[in-house]
């Protein structure tokens, strides 16, 4: 059974995917919902925001984070930039994230080590729209942004962090998939050469592209990095959707037996090894599916001025704060309406 839907994806969700008895009681509040009241005049979405006030919150670090997670779960629930009902928050989320990009490239550079990840999350946010958005503009401008990558990638070899591999390879994924769909697929797409770079360095980093077992050592993982393995290995481009991952049976097995604190403190990581349970299909999405209830639908806040939110949690709480985490949850929480963005083109 499918868990009732929370405020926020009520007010996220297209008309068609909100239960009949619900669509008048959020109609009227839709303008005061929770991505248009948390959104900055500039179009960022600030990791430092904490409560209503009439003072945009100062820029921070963990805005181009928050603000990347935030777009991908507007798109993620039917919204473009030609229509729904969040079509101006996205439009301006969108507007920030661009001008964010300097002439090389780099998406709100930092000097932190954290800024890789961010940009990668970034250019997957902007994937995704140009995709969903057939905005051809867009796709253009991400040429850039993925060029950065892929010269990370190529400088980095196998030290690199498997989780900015992972969002290599979803930027590369959706760019490929924009390109397929538009049929101007070029062999010297930047999308193209970061997908073989992201390939080429799973194997070596992961052994993603082989069904070997990696034993015990799933055990000693924490949250993230084994969630992180999981999805890259489920994303590997020989890999059919449905087809068994063993680290995820395993951690199945760990959930089972009352490990779901390692996941539930951790945001991204519960969204990673969820999306690996759904791609993946029956038992492992339903192991996740009977967990989502209590441990995402009944944490959100349903009063007062921080209403329709979610706690920070985690490293992800401290680094984008409750905007952020609640980016994350809505999208953990849409994987039941929609089919995942992250599926061959075909």
């Amino acid at each position: 059974m499918r868990a009732a839907l929370p405020i926020a994806l009520l007010t996220l969700l297209p008309v068609a995917a909100v239960p009949a008895p619900m669509r008048a009681q959020e109609a009227g509040r839709s303008r005061e919902a929770w991505v248009t009241r948390v959104q900055c005049a500039d179009g960022r979405y600030p990791a430092a925001w904490a409560e209503p006030s009439t003072e945009a919150p100062p820029a921070a670090a963990g805005d181009l984070l928050a603000t990347a997670l935030t777009v991908l779960a507007l798109l993620g629930d039917g919204t473009t930039t030609k229509a729904g009902l969040f079509q101006a928050e996205l439009q301006r989320a969108l507007g920030w994230l661009v001008a964010q990009c300097d002439d090389r490239g780099r998406l709100a550079l930092r000097t932190d080590p954290d800024w890789l990840l961010d940009h990668a999350v970034a250019t997957a946010a902007l994937a995704e729209a140009a995709r969903l958005c057939s905005d051809p503009a867009l796709r253009q401008r991400l040429d850039a942004p993925l060029r950065v990558l892929a010269g990370h990638l190529q400088r980095a070899g196998r030290s690199v962090a498997p989780e900015c591999l992972l969002w290599c390879r979803i930027a590369a994924r959706s760019a490929l998939r924009s390109a397929e769909l538009r049929g101007d697929a070029d062999d010297d797409d930047p999308a193209g050469a970061l997908a073989a770079a992201v390939d080429r360095l799973a194997a070596a980093v992961l052994g993603v592209d082989a069904d070997r077992d990696t034993g015990a050592a799933d055990d000693d993982a924490d949250a993230r990095a084994l969630a992180v393995r999981i999805l890259l290995r489920s994303l590997a481009p020989d890999r059919e959707p449905g087809a068994p991952v063993p680290e995820l049976e395993r951690l199945v097995a760990r959930l089972s037996e009352g490990a779901w604190p390692e996941l539930t403190d951790d945001p991204l990581a519960l969204w990673y090894a969820t999306l690996a349970a759904y791609r993946q299909g029956a038992p492992a999405w339903r192991a996740f599916e009977r967990g989502l209830d209590e441990l995402v639908v009944r944490t959100q806040l349903r009063d007062g001025p921080l209403r329709e939110s979610w706690a920070p949690r985690g490293a992800l709480g401290e680094r984008t704060g409750r905007v952020g985490t609640t980016a994350v949850h809505v999208l953990i929480l849409e994987l039941y309406y929609r089919y995942s963005a992250l599926e061959p083109a075909s």
